[in-house]
């Protein structure tokens, strides 16, 4: 390898010892951290041949000791509880449309500031329930947010120019803990108890 590159393939380095199962019948793989002791981890967009596609639900989850994630463009599910008690950066390469984050996904993850990228649809129930960063920017491609997601969450929340998203679900900002929040005007419904 040379600048991170292999010099023969010219594909990137990719972090050892990470942990790969199958899913989907075997047709794609998904990744958790498994052996791996790197410090700043990427993720191969593809394992035996097979696009990696998810990240294992607790996958990644109290990994106290990682400084950095790099998430691959391959990648369209966050698994549930991916990143619970962690506090390393996520740097995306880019991102799939229709990615979904599961369920408690970001719950007390202590990253100051969170950038989702466009192409993420969804966010999980209690996602970041309850949550130390200070701000969330969701992408103009979200169009469906989970209950409790940002329940006990202090970050300001950041819509894109262009939301789509036209539901808050039930109870999705209840006891919401930052000092203001503004609702697009994009939103239709807003479920009890928001």
């Amino acid at each position: 390898y040379e600048n991170e590159e292999c010099i023969h393939c010219h594909n990137p380095e990719f972090s050892a010892g990470l942990s790969f199962a199958p899913i989907l019948s075997g047709s794609a793989y998904e990744v958790s951290i498994g052996n791996c002791t790197d410090f700043d981890i990427s993720i191969p967009p593809t394992y035996n041949g097979r696009p990696v596609i998810a990240i294992a639900d607790y996958g990644f989850s109290e990994c106290s000791l990682i400084d950095s994630l790099k998430i691959p463009s391959s990648i369209r599910i966050i698994g549930a509880y991916a990143f619970k008690f962690c506090d390393f950066e996520l740097i995306w390469d880019s991102c799939p449309q229709n990615t979904v984050i599961g369920e408690y996904a970001f719950s007390s993850f202590g990253v100051r500031d969170i950038v989702l990228p466009e192409g993420v649809k969804s966010i999980g129930e209690h996602a970041f329930d309850p949550s130390g960063v200070t701000s969330v920017t969701i992408p103009d491609s979200v169009t469906s947010i989970g209950e409790y997601a940002f329940s006990y969450c202090e970050a300001e929340i950041i819509w894109g120019d262009n939301p789509s998203i036209v539901e808050i679900a039930a109870h999705t900002f209840e006891v919401y803990c930052g000092t203001s929040l503004t609702i697009p005007d994009s939103v239709r419904t807003i479920g009890d108890d928001a």
